[in-house]
């Protein structure tokens, strides 16, 4: 008998073995290929792998090289020597300025182009890899690789060589540090690189209008069996295992204004889709189709309308700095528009503290400019708002003491009238709370929550 069971054991340890050894050789993540549109993204494998060492800033040492937490690898498509110079000094103040402010513990590498580029895009940054971690309220989410990194896990899974990709517009009349007073037709570059770098730090949201059709009037968060939107890189005829709707980690601190209802729990509403029944779809179309079809597409529906009205959609920080106000977000877009709406703050707060992650940039003003209108008085440290490191901080970046004095207390911050329960702490809090690092979570991976399986 103790033979028998000393025999299950084992077996029970060795299928264990295999089990989690499958999933973390099949673990997947996304990576986005193109900075200018979110759209152009693949599946990669990313196991997960132990780090021997992790490279950490050193706050007691600090020489003015390494006061830059910003590997930066800059590419310019320029014969203009000097127009390139002027492009990466601009980047390498940019990551000065925000190593300043955020306590990065560990260096962000940063692969930045300066090219000509047809129409009037100024340009873009954002994550080049995003990572599905457990968060502590048991949801997965993608976090940023940027903001992944910083929590200093000592097994993760595989890192990207980079982790934010910028692509800069050089035919677009920039204003650079040093040039002659900009004109009212130049835009100012470090102000535009600053607020770019910072959606690479994970100020993104995910509920969008184009995972199933081109500018649809209902919002999702990214859906679990579509990696590319419909017209990209995945046939519409490939079959379809929905596994439910994947929020990115900014949209864990969404609120609804007018009730306080957290937007995960919408998510949560619209992953009942299906629920009980059979997932597998023959076609993203026929997944519309039945979507469209349920009581969830009510949910969808009512999001788009909400996220189209201004003051409707708040962040919930849970840092003392604003004293537990909900940071109101961009709406007043209308039609929605992905990438825009939701993912800054309220275009109201545009000569305010917080102008930087407002959805537009007035041309002929320098950042100095945009900081004096703001009312701020210090260096360019300030161009980072209250608002917007109250945000950063809850995404997991943690702050010096002395970042910021000014609490949100304009009508542009709302109070709520609760704070997230106790078990709903932030995840940077302690490295412990990535649970999809355990055993018990691990197995769950394997029964039914595999990351956005699209069978070919």
């Amino acid at each position: 008998m103790k033979k028998i069971s000393f025999t299950a054991t084992y077996f029970f340890i060795y299928l264990s073995f295999i089990i989690i050894t499958k999933i973390y050789a099949s673990l997947q993540c996304i990576d986005y290929l193109n900075p200018l549109n979110l759209r152009d993204k693949i599946l990669v494998p990313c196991p997960h792998v132990r780090s021997n060492k992790i490279e950490v800033r050193d706050n007691n040492n600090l020489e003015d090289e390494s006061k830059n937490m910003f590997d930066l690898t800059f590419n310019c498509n320029l014969n203009d020597e000097k127009m390139c110079k002027k492009a990466k000094s601009t980047f390498e103040s940019a990551g000065r300025i925000l190593s300043s402010v955020l306590s990065l513990n560990t260096k962000i590498g940063l692969n930045a182009t300066f090219r000509p580029l047809e129409g009037n895009l100024l340009g873009a940054a954002g994550p080049s890899r995003t990572i599905p971690f457990r968060d502590d309220d048991g949801k997965i989410r993608l976090y940023a690789q940027s903001l992944a990194k910083q929590f200093q896990l000592e097994v993760h899974p595989e890192y990207s060589s980079v982790d934010i990709l910028a692509d800069f517009n050089s035919n677009i009349p920039f204003w650079f540090e040093g040039d002659p007073p900009i004109q009212p037709n130049q835009t100012g570059f470090e102000e535009l690189v600053l607020h770019e770098l910072t959606h690479g730090l994970g100020f993104l949201s995910s509920w969008s209008n184009d995972y199933l059709e081109e500018s649809s009037s209902f919002l999702t968060p990214n859906i679990d069996g579509i990696v590319s939107n419909v017209g990209d890189n995945i046939e519409s005829k490939s079959i379809l295992i929905f596994r439910g709707f994947i929020e990115n980690a900014f949209d864990k601190y969404m609120i609804l204004t007018s009730n306080r209802t957290h937007t995960t729990e919408l998510t949560s509403e619209l992953d009942k889709f299906r629920d009980g029944q059979d997932r597998k779809f023959t076609s993203i179309n026929e997944f519309n189709e039945k979507f469209k079809s349920s009581p969830q597409f009510n949910i969808a529906k009512q999001m788009y309308k909400t996220c189209i009205k201004s003051n409707s959609i708040g962040f919930l920080s849970n840092t003392s700095n604003i004293n537990n106000n909900a940071v109101i977000l961009e709406t007043g877009i209308n039609p929605f528009r992905g990438g825009a709406s939701l993912s800054h703050i309220d275009e109201k707060l545009f000569n305010s503290s917080d102008f930087l992650m407002t959805f537009e940039q007035l041309p002929g003003r320098t950042l100095e400019d945009s900081i004096n209108a703001s009312g701020s008085k210090g260096g360019k440290e300030k161009a980072i708002g209250p608002r917007t490191l109250a945000i950063l901080e809850t995404l997991g970046l943690i702050f010096p003491q002395s970042s910021s004095t000014e609490s949100c207390s304009s009508s542009h911050c709302t109070k709520a009238n609760s704070s997230p329960d106790s078990n709903m702490d932030d995840l940077s809090s302690s490295s412990n709370n990535l649970s999809v690092f355990n055993m018990a979570s691990m197995v769950i991976f394997i029964f039914g929550v595999s990351l956005f399986n699209v069978v070919m």
